[in-house]
Parts: C-alpha cells; structure tokens; sequence
C-alpha cells in the first residue's frame, strides 16, 4: 500500500484551508491529566519585591537555594502527533550545530524529540519573522496546525540572522505557547531562557496558568527567587496561590495585606481569597466571568462545584483543570471536552476520562441505545455502557452510535479514536456485516487504517450493500486514500466515481467542501484531473471571496515551501489560518449586527 507522501512544502499547510470559517471556539492544552491537582508547596511568607532575602515574616521556611534552581533541564518527551493525524514533512529535518549561541535558541524539542530542526530558520527573513510571529492567532481551526505549532514553538533552533530581538523571540514563543494551551511547556521554556530575556508581562502570565499544569510544584518552588528580581507588586497573587494550596493561611494573609497596603485593585482575587478560601464561604461572588487562571484556582481550592459560565469561553490554559473540575451542570463540562477534543488540543485520553466522570444512573447504564440522552451526554453515556458491557456485539453497537452521532469535526480531532476504544480490534464476521462500512470509518478515524482494511473489503464484497453503507463508503473514500489503505491503481479507477457521486446534486457549499478534498489529495502527491479542479471552483460566490486567503502570505508560503524553508513555511501557515478565523468572525459579527 502507498505510503502518505507529501510534495516540496509541508502538506498540512493545506489543511488552514480546513480551517477558514470555523468558527473561533474554547481549546484546552495537551495534557489535563495532572491540571487538576492541588500540589503541595513550601510554606513560604509575603516576599517583598525588591528586597533581597527579605520576606515580611519570620516564618519563612522555603529554602531559596532550592527554589531558585531550574528544573526545565531534562529533555521532555516528545510531542507526538495524535494518532491518525500525522503532521507530513516534505523533507528531513536537516540538523547542524548552532554557531554563536543566541539566547533566543533555547527550546524543548531537537531533532530526536520531534522538533523542526535546529536550522529551520536557515534563509529566511528576520523581519518577516519579527513581523508576523506577534500576530499569530492562536490556536487555529485545525486540529493538525495546532500540533504544528506546538512542535514550531518547542523547537531549539538557530534565530534568524539579522533579528532585532524586540520583542524577544523566546518571550514570543512563551506567550503564543500560553495562548495554545501548553502552559506547563511554556514554564519551563520561560526557566531555560536567560535571566531577563522574557519580558516581566509575559513571564507572570506563564506562571499565573502553570499554576493549573503539572508544573504548579515548580512554579510554588520557584516564585520567591522571581519575585526578588521583579518590582512589580502582583507577583505577591500567585504566591498567595500556592500558600493557600500549601495550608498555610497566616501566610496568604500576610501577602494579601501586602497587596492591599499597595494599593493593588483586584477585587475579584481579594473577595476569593479571603472571603471564600481562608474565611470559608462556599458561595462565590457573582461575577466570575473573563475568568483568569489565579482566579480559577481559588476557586478550585473551594472544592465546591464550578458555576456553568465558567465553562461557557475560557482561556485555553484553563480547560484541563475545568475538566477535572466537578461542575453544577455537568453538559456545560461536556460540551468544552468534546469542543476542545474538536480542535485537536486534548488527547483522546483526556476526553474519555471527562466521558467517565458524568454521572448515571445504573437504568441508563442498561439502555444506553434507546436512552433519551443526546449530545455530549449521550456519547458520555455510550462510553460508559460499553466500558461496562462485555458482549462484543453490544459494544458494536454502542460504538457505532457514538459515531452517528458525532460530527466530523469531534471524528477528526481526538474524539475520533474513543469509539475504536469502545469496541476494541473486532475481526469481521457475516453477522457484523452491517456494520462493515461504519466500522472501516471508525478505525480510519481512530488512525488504525490496519484495523479498518478487513472491514472496507467486508463493505465492498457485500452482496446487497444498504444504501446508507454504500453512500457512507463513497464518504469515507478519500481518508482511506490518505490513510495510504488503497493502492495507486485502485486510486485512479475510485476518483471518477466518487466524485460523481460526491457532485451529485451538490450546492456551493457542498462542492467547496469537495474542493477541500482535492487540496488534501493534490497536497498528498495524489493526481487530481484538471477538470475536476473545474467542477468545484465557484470565484464568483460573494462568501468565498470573504474567506480566501491573503494572496501575499500565500505566494510566501509557496516560495518558502519550495526553498526548503522550514520555520518560515510553519509560519507563514499560521498566519494564514489566523487571517481566516479573524475574517470569519468579522462577517459573523457584521451579521448580527443587520
């Protein structure tokens, strides 16, 4: 079978394409395993910014030596990409060694670790860079961009020759890695940088949302050494966090009488803090809403459920403990995991476990497939019911549910791989065949095209194939082209009729998602017939002109990709995914409007 192959650029640049007029939605970081948890810290007392080894009480007990040591020094495992979505690189990484170390090379990722290469910025322009990285929109519509743009952002690689260094590159790459969600791997980024190179603003919000990431221990052990060197009075908030988390109150108190002897308006944070937490009120204020990480926390440390509005739009960095978090309306909780899983930014692991903390009773458990339920709570309760039930039959037919009844952007981001976890590797079997095609469908999106080749023979030797399977294996027909489980020859006699069939009776919208397709084949090294490139194109559609993108940054996309510019290439797909979310929601906007 052919492997998935690529031309001269990066094939997922082609997936922005995807992503133009998806609307903007809540995304969450790569790993809420450990979010959630409340992690001890020293018991540390009110440090005066400014004064070195000075704190405002005798019962200090952090040992600064300690707290001030990095610990972003040992390599972090790699960032793989989420099965069934590989991220595609024309060519090798190439690696070379960095000459004359800028500060601004520092990163998570080498060659070994899944990273774009040390020389990916080699050729192209410092200003373009400079230009375009502050404005980066993220995270994007598509699944596999996000991806990209964490392995882009983690890479250790030369800067580019010319760089100003205003802004700094690395406190960039902190920020936007912030704005992705991967707030943990912003932190230790932030640490590796040298001392002063991150600028003081975006240092305090990389610890204010590592506070919610596996990190929250180092960024507790390492906040008094920072606040010495930081004149700012607000960094007193987060280390009121972690005292608060540590127990110690007397402690919190006196950092709080700190800020308010300063001066410092936050009355959200005062009102958590003192009223909720240490004077244990368990009913929060009103107005919780643009909820900011410190704030989450405190509430979190209320061990109270979480209103619903704190579920409606929160910032990426916030999610994977609000998923943890146990919820008054449990839909609303749900609802951000199967969005969040949409876009690519939590694993499948990280969707199931919110699956499995909705509550059931033992009747809806039984009848999972004739429950009332529907949405996010029906996929929940399917998920649940087939954990439970150990005929492989049921289990078919519980796993097939959840997949007619999720959309395709759930399918292709991570939710696509928890039915194939519900069902398990199942062999075919004639009693299974109705279930040939939905199941050939559901391990392509579970990225097991292995698994999923039996059952597409299965649908294709079926004597008298319904037509809902028929229709559905016409539909699935491209991934499994581009999951590499057909071969060349079957490709070129299986384009004609599935176009045919996809065109049939198709709209505008219709044919621009078929347009889509062939940008996918075409990027994938797969022929596409010139007349077939002139059935879906409509340049007349007022719409479509609204969502095309810019011209220039696409012209530089293509140059980029052909000079074997790796870091600009990455960059410049970004942007253009960026430029139509914001088109997007400008059109939306105007909309409501009239």
């Amino acid at each position: 079978m052919p492997a998935f192959r690529t031309k001269a650029a990066f094939a997922l640049a082609v997936c922005l394409l995807l992503s133009f007029g998806a609307q903007a939605q809540d995304v969450a970081p790569k790993d809420a395993r450990t979010a959630g948890s409340v992690p001890a810290a020293s018991t540390v007392g009110a440090v005066v910014p400014g004064k070195t080894g000075k704190t405002a009480t005798a019962e200090t007990k952090t040992d600064t030596k300690t707290a001030g040591k990095q610990t972003a020094d040992k390599p972090p495992a790699a960032l793989t990409p989420p099965a069934g979505r590989p991220v595609a690189i024309a060519k090798p990484v190439e690696s070379s060694a960095l000459h004359n170390i800028n500060p601004n090379s520092v990163g998570l990722l080498g060659d070994a670790q899944g990273g774009l290469g040390a020389g990916m910025w080699k050729g192209s322009s410092a200003a373009l860079v400079e230009r375009l990285l502050p404005g980066l929109d993220l995270p994007t519509a598509s699944p596999a961009l996000n991806n990209l743009a964490r392995r882009f952002l983690l890479t250790a690689a030369d800067v580019p020759k010319g760089a100003t260094g205003k802004p700094g590159l690395t406190s960039l790459r902190v920020e936007k890695l912030v704005a992705l969600g991967d707030a943990g791997d912003a932190w230790k980024l932030a640490r590796m940088a040298t001392p002063g190179l991150i600028e003081d603003g975006v240092m305090r919000h990389a610890a204010d949302a590592a506070l919610l990431s596996g990190e929250a221990r180092n960024v507790c052990a390492q906040l008094p050494p920072l606040i010495q060197n930081h004149n700012s009075p607000a960094w007193q908030e987060p280390l009121i966090v972690c005292q608060l988390r540590a127990g110690d109150a007397k402690a919190a108190q006196l950092g709080l009488d700190v800020l308010h002897a300063q001066d410092l308006h936050d009355d959200l944070f005062y009102t958590l803090a003192e009223r909720n937490v240490i004077g244990g009120n368990k009913f929060p204020p009103g107005q919780l809403t643009p909820i900011e990480p410190l704030n989450l926390a405190l509430l979190l440390l209320m061990k109270q459920p979480l209103p619903g509005e704190v579920y409606a739009r929160p910032g990426a960095a916030l999610i994977p403990a609000l998923l943890q978090a146990k919820a008054r309306v449990d839909d609303m909780r749900l609802a951000l995991a199967e969005r969040a899983a949409a876009r690519g930014l939590i694993t499948a692991a990280q969707l199931e476990d919110a699956y499995r903390a909705a509550v059931f009773t033992p009747d809806q458990l039984k009848a999972p497939l004739t429950a009332p339920e529907n949405g996010a709570r029906l996929r929940a309760l399917l998920y649940q019911a087939a954990l439970a039930e150990k005929d492989p039959q049921q289990r078919l037919a519980e796993a097939v549910k959840f997949l007619d009844s999720a959309d395709s952007a759930l399918l292709s981001g991570a939710g696509g791989q928890v039915p194939a976890a519900m069902a398990g590797t199942i062999a075919p079997d004639a009693a299974d065949a109705v279930f040939a095609a939905p199941l050939a469908e559901m391990y392509l999106f579970a990225g097991q095209p292995q698994a999923a080749l039996p059952w597409m023979v299965a649908a294709q030797k079926a004597t008298a194939p319904t037509p809902e399977n028929a229709a559905l294996m016409q539909k699935i027909w491209p991934l499994a082209v581009l999951s590499g489980v057909v071969s060349d020859s079957d490709y070129a006699q299986g384009f004609d009729p599935w176009l045919a069939a996809m065109l049939k009776d198709a709209g505008r919208e219709q044919r621009g998602k078929i347009g889509k397709v062939l940008l996918l084949l075409d990027a994938a090294g797969f022929a596409v017939p010139d007349d077939a490139w002139a059935q879906v194109i409509d340049a007349g559609h007022a719409e479509r002109r609204g969502i095309l993108p810019d011209p220039l940054l696409l012209t530089r996309l293509r140059a980029a990709g052909a000079a074997g510019k790796r870091g600009e290439a990455v960059l410049l797909s970004l942007a253009l995914a960026g430029k139509g979310r914001e088109k997007t929601r400008r059109r939306k906007r105007l909309t409501n409007v009239l």
